[in-house]
């Protein structure tokens, strides 16, 4: 359906939500419009929230290599993706590991506060 993101004004914290079942075109164009953004800073933190979401049964491998292949993230970016299943936490481990190293660091946590501490966001 859509994934929706706010940059926090005072941290430059990227927040993202999936909304509804996520297919590969709305990850490429989230990226296309985070990279427009004149708030973004590629070596900041994401919080990816996935907890209201799903991905496509067309996400896999290729997809991710391709979302890969359009990262706006540099290698001193830090992100947290939350998950509320075992079949995402599996996902996004996966999609950690064909990212590599070149687009940050990437976490996968099923708490979102244990994922925030990870960042360095007081969530109080």
């Amino acid at each position: 359906m859509t994934i929706e993101y706010h940059i926090d004004d005072e941290t430059g914290v990227v927040f993202t939500r999936l909304i509804g079942c996520v297919e590969i075109n709305d990850f490429v164009e989230h990226q296309r419009r985070l990279a427009e953004d004149d708030n973004f800073n590629g070596n900041g933190c994401e919080l990816i929230d996935t907890t209201s979401g799903s991905v496509g049964e067309g996400l896999g491998f290729r997809s991710f290599s391709q979302i890969s292949d359009t990262s706006p993230w540099l290698p001193d970016a830090r992100r947290a993706i939350v998950v509320s299943s075992n079949l995402t936490y599996g996902l996004a481990n996966v999609f950690s590991m064909i990212m590599g190293r070149e687009h940050g660091e990437i976490a996968v946590f099923k708490d979102i506060d244990a994922a925030s501490a990870w960042l360095g966001i007081d969530r109080s």
